[in-house]
């Protein structure tokens, strides 16, 4: 039986159209204008949907005396409209001739049907201009001015749409239940029904599957492949691994699970993974002890990324070392670090030497300024 479920969506459309502008004026050292007298660009518009257009507006020697006398204003103005409300976000900065912008300043403004315009009254000091960044902003004598817009038509009749979904939906989920699917395979782990395997750990005889361990492992895939003794035998012994170790790493195998770990636990089930060839069980194994780097583990981790070759374990030991490094080096196994692997620790003492150093220069010239 299925159950019937209506999905309405809705979708609104706000008009957005975005354009740079760049305004360049010649011979800008010729510019003699008084208080409120002005050059305008040439109009533009933000794009082909929206009927209003813009043009720049620049005051060489101020917009009033009584508030911008001897400093360059500019204004983004209004022209033609369709009379509908726009708010805009505009940047407008100087270019130099690598299109390199200066003295950028960033404005929102509601553009109403009055055509106004808004803008700086102060964009830069004219004295400033002419003087100390001539050179810069005036290449060639040419003031370069760049306006990037961005226009947002508001009006009534946005444009809506609804949107139904119809679904029928049973009742019963299809949808595979992970949980489940791992616990059933869970419970075939030492289980005698259908088990063509045994697993001798310790004192104690795990009743298998082989396929499930070939499908998992490709070490036992070509155990069980070829007329090796474990497969002719249907027996397999494994005594150079702790036998809590070997019973974790058959459950994960069987369910994809892994409970009740420490780092010390973490370490050990890292070298069964790497035995055996399990790599996302190796992964889970990293991440989880480098999660749990502290003092007392940290060397034994270093160990472990040495014997192993793994770089990710090697530089998180590496880093918390580098970290904690007085604490580190009081421990007992440091002491054996040094004694049984004195090139690593010879590497690692000069590393962090030679790190201190160089945040001692850093902050030496930090100081400075």
């Amino acid at each position: 039986m299925a159950s019937f479920r209506k999905e309405i969506r809705a979708r609104t459309r706000i008009p957005v159209e975005k354009c740079n502008f760049e305004w360049a004026i010649e011979n800008f050292n010729f510019c003699i204008c008084k208080v409120g007298e002005h050059l305008k660009s040439p109009t533009f518009s933000s794009g082909p949907s929206f009927q209003t257009t813009w043009n720049l507006t620049l005051y060489p020697n101020g917009r009033k005396k009584s508030e911008s006398e001897g400093k360059i204003g500019i204004y983004l103005n209004r022209m033609s409209s369709d009379k509908s409300a726009h708010f805009v976000t505009f940047r407008l900065s100087f270019l130099d001739a690598q299109k390199t912008k200066y003295n950028t300043i960033s404005f929102e403004h509601m553009y109403d049907e009055t055509l106004s315009g808004y803008g700086s009254f102060s964009f830069i000091d004219r004295n400033v201009l002419l003087g100390t960044k001539r050179n810069l902003l005036l290449p060639n004598d040419v003031l370069t001015i760049s306006c990037e817009l961005t226009a947002a038509r508001l009006e009534d009749d946005i444009g809506s749409e609804l949107i139904e979904l119809n679904q029928y939906q049973p009742q019963r989920t299809t949808v595979l239940n992970l949980e489940s699917l791992s616990n059933d395979l869970k419970s075939l782990c030492n289980n005698d029904m259908f088990s063509d395997l045994t697993l001798r750990v310790g004192n104690e005889d795990l009743q298998l599957h082989k396929c499930i361990l070939a499908s998992r492992s490709n070490v036992f895939y070509k155990m069980f492949k070829h007329n090796m003794k474990e497969n002719l035998t249907n027996c397999l012994e494994i005594n150079d691994l702790d036998p809590a170790i070997v019973k974790m790493m058959v459950c994960y195998m069987y369910c994809g699970q892994v409970k009740n770990l420490n780092v010390e636990v973490a370490i050990q089930l890292y070298s069964a993974a790497e035995k055996y060839d399990l790599k996302d069980l190796k992964m889970i194994c990293v991440d989880f002890i480098v999660s749990h780097l502290a003092t007392e583990n940290v060397c034994d981790v270093l160990s472990l990324g040495n014997l192993h070759d793994d770089p990710e374990l090697i530089n998180a030991a590496k880093n918390f070392i580098f970290m904690n490094a007085s604490r580190v080096m009081e421990t007992e196994k440091w002491l054996n670090v040094t004694m049984q692997k004195p090139d690593l620790a010879f590497a690692l003492n000069r590393a962090i030497i030679t790190g201190r150093k160089k945040l001692g220069n850093i902050d030496s010239e930090l100081s400075k300024d």
